[in-house]
């Protein structure tokens, strides 16, 4: 019987060198695909962490009001939700939907544009009378600059009503407060550990003369 040393390497016993050495290098590969599995698997439980997002809240007052009229814009930058709304509802609501890449600042005294606003759609009341607004005269726009907001827009059949021009008299981060998902320990363990033996299975030492004479050994008893 003949013992070939060119075979595939197919997990058979070793009964020489080269066997050996093939043993370890299929033993490496395989601990490599499974390193590349647990390693896909960590970076997705790292990447369900949620995205950054902030809810604004600007506390407003219009100077043509009353002061116990006090007024509220938030601005949503996950889901690009916004409203303007007033402690007194006949006064004035607006809601309206804004860009999510727009830049949006904190504070009382920011500075930006919102543009392209959509799903726009209000009532404001003034002199008693209640206007809805009114998109086909003016594209409405939302400014902040020198602690003072501006939404321009038009209100009523005929443009009864201008834009609104408010005081911004306070801030405050509403943002939801959402637990950040992390890695159990046990994975990381077992990603070190596959480590480990990954770079053990590559190590590819010869075999000792001792070693080498018993693997013959049993090669001869194999072929009696």
């Amino acid at each position: 019987m003949h013992l070939g040393t060119d075979r595939a390497c197919d997990g058979a016993v070793a009964l020489h060198s080269a066997d050996v050495r093939c043993v370890r290098l299929e033993f490496a590969m395989k601990m490599k695909k499974m390193i590349f599995g647990m390693g896909a698997a960590l970076a997705a439980v790292v990447g369900a962490s949620p995205a950054s997002a902030a809810v604004y809240k600007y506390t407003v007052h219009r100077t043509d009001f009353p002061a116990n009229i006090v007024d509220t814009i938030t601005l949503d930058t996950a889901t690009g939700a916004g409203n303007w709304s007033s402690n007194d509802p006949f006064s004035l609501n607006v809601v309206f939907t804004f860009p999510v890449d727009s830049t949006v600042y904190s504070g009382t005294s920011p500075q930006f544009t919102l543009h392209n606003l959509t799903n726009v759609s209000g009532i404001r009341t003034l002199n008693g009378v209640i206007y809805n607004l009114n998109l086909n005269l003016q594209p409405p726009e939302l400014t902040f600059v020198a602690g003072v907001v501006v939404l321009s827009a038009s209100w009523g059949p005929n443009g009864e009503g201008g834009n609104l021009l408010a005081n911004i008299t306070g801030f405050e981060d509403i943002t939801p407060i959402t637990p950040v998902s992390v890695p159990e320990p046990a994975l990381l363990g077992l990603f070190g550990a596959g480590a480990v033996m990954v770079m053990m299975g590559r190590r590819r030492r010869p075999l000792s003369k001792s070693s080498a004479g018993k693997v013959q050994g049993n090669a001869r008893l194999a072929m009696a």
